[in-house]
């Protein structure tokens, strides 16, 4: 946007990093993303890019439908922690593992994982 061009931002979450920060704080940052006049489409993906006849990127279509017009198109694919190897060590991992400010993982009580 600082550079006037228009930006559109595909999530398909209902807000932006939803996984990473959650509801609450991805409201927040979508709320930014629409002061700074960027075209927020959450709840969808990209179904599929367009082309133009000289096979130059035209666009996208979203999977609600919806098409977007595009020269340009940044791909972020978020990440999910791999913690299946946990199970049964007492260790929680819902979405990650928790640690203290030293980054030591932590058990459900607190205490730091020897």
């Amino acid at each position: 946007r600082a550079l006037g061009l228009d930006v559109t931002l595909v999530e398909a979450g209902p807000v932006p990093l939803e996984r990473a920060i959650g509801t609450e704080a991805g409201e927040f940052v979508g709320m930014l993303h629409r002061e700074a006049g960027i075209d927020l489409r959450t709840g969808t993906t990209v179904a599929a890019f367009r082309t133009a006849p000289d096979g130059s990127l035209s666009g996208a279509r979203l999977a609600d439908g919806q098409s977007v017009a595009a020269d340009v198109a940044v791909l972020a694919l978020g990440a999910v922690p791999a913690t299946g190897w946990l199970a049964g060590s007492g260790i929680e991992a819902a979405g990650g593992v928790r640690t203290d400010s030293r980054l030591r993982a932590l058990f459900p009580d607190g205490t730091v994982v020897p």
